[in-house]
């Protein structure tokens, strides 16, 4: 029985914190988004704030994924961290919107490699029996730090200011490149005669870069079943057609999408994508409502998050542990899918008027449905796929969460802004306060009807985003009945 690797803990560390600068930034702006939007005056652009580095980062963590197979994960590491540092010093230093986003999208570009790398390395260097125990911290690491990236958003933008948020990930991202280099060291081979597959990345990007800007344009100025709508509809489907079609063809693909073939890795990797949306996808517009609807600091919005945090450590801590000693899993799937459903269903009660422990109960319930879950799909992925192919079909995983991510967000983001802005555009506001820049510092000027008014319209957004996810977690709990078992056995 293969043991744990000599060196393994230090390796392990520096994975630990790579995960923690990648998933912290997928949500450390939500807190940020009211002063960011005010000092740009791009309301409409809140959405796109978010949405743009979970898209970047999903074009990127399959090409860090082959990246790593052909010419080895220290390689593939070292790139991915400085894309990453390149672009959170140009979002630190934007003067508006339009920088911002381009700057979003470089920076989600290096978190694409930090996402995948923790896991396909850690993968690697251990066998299957024990990475439930080495693999459920780093994706707890992951989702502590997304849920916690609020929290940490809001005393930076109270404290030195919003831009803090992206400054603070240098220092740490260059310890990561020394501990990278010194310790990511699994003897793996380079296949540097092997092509990268340059025609299915390009294929690709422009499939999801595609899909996004047909889904924000119908989100804003396309009208539903006009000329318009069909043709770009027509233009996704065929550049998807054309990206999977190939990638079935090739021998080394950037995204092994022959693995889908089986439903052992099929439906475990729907399966993240779903809940990955349903939980994570909502939590980038709650300090917004918080902040707006109750008049607090960014702080104050950002610790909404913290027992939503602390339930999802003890499941996911309790998952990892039992797991590794039982190898049994399904029974968690269906209850947690089955809490998830009844949590974000029942979103649509919450109202003003049941305050801030309304929403903390709501986001407690939903985490600990989903924390069920949590990582346990992408083990029964490793676990279902050739041991020459972990760290692209750990990349198809990702990338399966992270496109389901990508397309969750931009629709939740659609539904969230056409919400909110219908329901301001219904208000009278006072001279001197703006929609594009209505922010925290606006609501003194407010009457106390103007601003039930406006509470009423950041709920509505809101609501509409919970059905969304309602929505996504009732697919889960359909898969998760009918998904094929895989063995955890210790001999593998």
């Amino acid at each position: 029985m293969k043991t744990i690797p000599e060196g393994f803990n230090k390796l392990y560390a520096t994975m630990l914190m790579v995960a923690l600068l990648a998933a912290i930034d997928t949500t450390i702006v939500a807190t940020a988004l009211p002063e960011i939007v005010s000092s740009f005056s791009a309301l409409e652009g809140m959405a796109l704030v978010i949405a743009v580095y979970t898209v970047s980062l999903t074009i990127a963590t399959p090409v860090f994924g082959r990246i790593a197979d052909q010419f080895g994960a220290r390689q593939a590491f070292m790139i991915a961290i400085a894309v990453f540092i390149a672009g959170s010093l140009a979002c630190g230093f934007s003067q508006d919107i339009a920088q911002l986003t381009l700057s979003r999208f470089l920076q989600g570009a290096g978190a694409g490699g930090l996402n995948l790398l923790p896991l396909a390395i850690i993968s690697k260097a251990l066998p299957t029996h024990l990475r439930p125990k080495y693999i459920a911290p780093i994706g707890l690491v992951w989702a502590v730090a997304t849920l916690s990236g609020p929290i940490l958003g809001g005393l930076l933008t109270d404290g030195p200011g919003w831009r803090w948020i992206f400054f603070i990930n240098v220092p740490l991202a260059i310890l990561a490149v020394f501990m990278g280099y010194r310790y990511i060291n699994l003897g793996d081979h380079a296949e540097s005669r092997v092509p990268f597959d340059w025609k299915g990345t390009g294929l690709l990007s422009l499939f999801v870069v595609a899909l996004s800007t047909w889904l924000f344009a119908l989100g804003g100025t396309i009208p539903i079943g006009g000329w318009v709508f069909w043709a770009g509809l027509v233009a996704v489907i065929l550049v998807g057609w054309w990206f999977f079609s190939f990638e079935a063809k090739i021998a080394h693909p950037v995204l092994p999408v022959r693995l889908l073939k089986s439903p052992a890795i099929a439906m475990p990797a729907l399966l993240v994508a779903l809940t990955g949306t349903a939980l994570f996808g909502t939590v980038g517009y709650i300090p917004s409502l918080v902040q707006m609807s109750f008049n607090v600091n960014a702080t104050t919005a950002g610790l909404v998050m913290f027992p939503m945090v602390v339930a999802f450590t003890a499941i996911q801590i309790f998952m990892g542990r039992y797991v590794t000693k039982h190898g049994r899993y399904l029974g968690f799937l269906k209850f947690g899918s089955i809490v998830g459903l009844v949590a974000f269903a029942s979103a649509q009660l919450i109202g003003p008027e049941h305050g801030i422990l309304g929403i903390v109960g709501l986001l407690v319930a939903g985490a600990i449905g989903i924390g069920f879950i949590g990582q346990l799909p992408v083990i029964l992925v490793q676990a279902s796929a050739p041991k020459e192919q972990l760290g692209s079909a750990t990349s198809l995983v990702a990338i399966t969460r992270q496109l389901g991510s990508a397309l969750g967000i931009t629709v939740f983001g659609i539904l969230f802004t056409n919400g909110l802005v219908a329901g301001l555009n219904r208000i009278d506001f006072p001279q001197g306060v703006t929609i594009s820049g209505l922010g925290p510092k606006d609501i003194a000027k407010l009457t106390a009807d103007q601003w039930s008014q406006v509470a009423d319209s950041y709920y509505s957004g809101i609501h509409a985003v919970f059905l969304a996810s309602a929505l996504a977690t009732l697919a889960a709990v359909v898969i998760v009945f009918i998904m094929p078992k895989t063995s955890l056995a210790k001999t593998q």
